[in-house]
């Protein structure tokens, strides 16, 4: 849904939301993914900014990866690791997250990764 969604210009929470209803901060907690072995990404909330932030939260499995493409430029995430250890994929450029917040420009390529044996859980913010 979220590259469809830049097909046609709209965020995943506009492609989900009802039709007719202005755009206000809300709390959706729709499934956006499902990992091979049980792993969830979450969309928690939608708030308005230039054009809206994104809320989700995500469960990663012992070696489950989200593969995501480059968002338009001027985007960027914001991640907030809670539980375990995130390997976040630069297109290329690898880093270790773990209890911490990073953000980054998401115009590029990125993935996130499990890579220890226990289950990693982060909040993932998009804003656009």
């Amino acid at each position: 849904l979220d590259r469809i969604g830049l097909a046609l210009g709209a965020s995943l929470a506009e492609l989900v939301a009802a039709p007719g209803r202005p755009r206000a901060p809300k709390v959706l907690r729709r499934v956006g993914w499902r990992g091979a072995s049980g792993g969830t990404g979450m969309l928690m909330t939608s708030l308005p900014a230039q054009r809206e932030a994104e809320t989700w939260e995500w469960r990663l499995e012992p070696g489950e990866r989200y593969e995501a493409g480059a968002d338009p430029a001027g985007w960027h995430v914001q991640l907030i690791v809670v539980k375990g250890r995130l390997t976040l994929d630069l297109d290329g450029d690898e880093r270790t997250i773990e209890a911490d917040v990073h953000v980054f420009a998401s115009d590029r390529p990125h993935a996130f990764a499990n890579r220890s044996r226990g289950v990693v859980l982060f909040f993932r913010v998009t804003v656009c």
